[in-house]
Order: structure tokens, then C-alpha cells, then sequence
């Protein structure tokens, strides 16, 4: 997918400037005069990165951001400053922005950070596809097998998985096999590694166990454990 340099600059001439400098260098660029406009024309899918001032009209460089770092995948940013302003850079660079540069800006520094600022986006692009087919194969379970995936997550054995469902250790040996096909995991530590990929806190792929069901597995398992303990304890 072609990659665009999307420049946020409230002055006019000075945006002029920057973007005939990024042009210059063969990459596309799409400017806009505030946070707002960019957001508004932004697309979705949209692959690149931003160059934004951190002083702008309406919503700040840091407050976009946010709201692009909040994106799936995000947009790498690049923030530019007209002074040394070392508690925003800082709170930038802690917040993922690819660099925070200070006027008057170096062509050949601002090329290096926005080069380095569409390197992260095709990694995170790369990334964000892989999530998704997980979460695809998340969302092919069915809701018996998302419980079975959650509690194998856990580390918990057939039998214990088979008391809390209320179900034989065939069945849930048969939920398991079948889960793990679906899931494309050859082990546990496989599965694991697929689970903590996936967005598990997005609402539509919390199918499985109720609150209900996973505070008594875990009361049972902690009732067990006490059991266990008093009967190794020496009379």
C-alpha cells in the first residue's frame, strides 16, 4: 500500500515549505491546516505517518496524537516545535511519537525521522493484519470452546476444566482438540503466544466463561488447593 506523509501545519507558508522539502524526496504528502481537518480526511486504512506542529489551531499535536496513536493500526507521528519545550518532547517520546524535532528544522534530520516514522508504520501494519487473523480465528469458536480456550490459557488440566463446565473429560477433550485446530496451535505454549496477540479486551471476542463460572472454577481450585494442604499436613 502506498505510504503518505500527512503534514498538519496552521501556517500556511511554512507548510508550503515542509511539504515541497518532503515531496522533494519522492514521498506523497496530503497537508492540512489543522488536527481536525486531518482526522476528517484521514481513512481508515490509511498507511503512512504524520508531521504535525505541536502549537496548532483547535486540537493540539499532542492531543493528535492520542487520537492517533488510538487508531488500529496507529500513525506513527513526528511533532515539530518553534522552541525547546522539553516537557512536551518528553511526554511525546513516552507516548510513542517517533521524534520531537525543534525549529528551524534540518531537511536532512526531518527526511531521517520521517523515514524511520514509515519504517514503524509498515511494521505495525504488518502486525495489526496478524492480530487480526487471530482474532478471526478467536471469533470461529464457539462459545463451549472459548471457555475451554480461556481455562487451557489458565494452565488448567482436562479434569479440573471438566468439573467447572459441568462436563465429561471426553467432551472436553473433544472441545480442546477441535479448539486448537481452530486456533491453528500446536501446543500450549503456541496457543498462549496467539492468545496474548489477540486483543482479548475487545468486547466481541469475550464469548466464553460468565463472571459467575470463572469465580467458582476459581474458588474450587482454591478450596482443592486448601484440601490438598491439610491432608499432607502431618497429623
Amino acid at each position: 500500500m502506498k505510504q503518505t506523509v500527512y503534514l498538519v501545519d496552521g501556517n500556511a507558508a511554512r507548510r508550503s515549505r515542509v511539504q515541497t522539502a518532503i515531496r522533494a524526496s519522492g514521498l506523497a504528502v496530503d497537508s492540512h491546516a489543522s488536527a481536525e481537518a486531518l482526522l476528517e480526511a484521514l481513512l481508515p486504512d490509511a498507511a503512512g505517518c504524520a508531521v504535525a506542529e505541536l502549537c496548532l489551531p483547535g486540537m493540539s499535536g499532542l492531543a493528535l496524537q492520542e487520537d492517533l496513536a488510538a487508531r488500529r493500526p496507529p500513525v506513527p507521528i513526528v511533532l515539530i516545535s518553534g522552541r525547546p519545550d522539553v516537557s512536551s518532547a518528553v511526554h511525546a517520546i513516552k507516548r510513542g511519537a517517533v521524534d520531537f524535532l525543534n525549529r528551524p528544522l534540518r531537511s536532512k534530520r526531518l527526511m531521517q525521522s520521517i523515514r524511520a516514522a514509515l519504517k514503524r508504520d509498515v511494521r505495525d501494519r504488518a502486525a495489526h493484519r496478524k492480530r487480526l487473523a487471530i482474532e478471526s480465528r478467536v471469533r470461529s469458536l464457539t462459545a463451549r470452546e472459548h471457555e475451554v480456550l480461556e481455562l487451557v490459557v489458565l494452565g488448567e488440566a482436562n479434569k479440573n476444566i471438566a468439573r467447572v463446565l459441568g462436563l465429561s473429560h471426553k467432551t472436553i477433550e473433544a472441545h480442546r482438540a477441535t479448539m486448537m485446530q481452530k486456533m491453528r496451535a500446536d501446543s500450549l505454549a503456541a496457543l498462549v503466544h496467539l492468545v496474548h496477540k489477540a486483543d482479548m479486551d475487545d468486547p466481541t471476542l469475550q464469548l466464553g466463561l460468565t463472571r459467575g463460572k470463572r469465580r467458582a472454577f476459581l474458588l474450587g481450585l482454591t478450596k482443592e488447593t486448601a484440601s490438598k494442604k491439610a491432608a499432607d499436613r502431618p497429623g
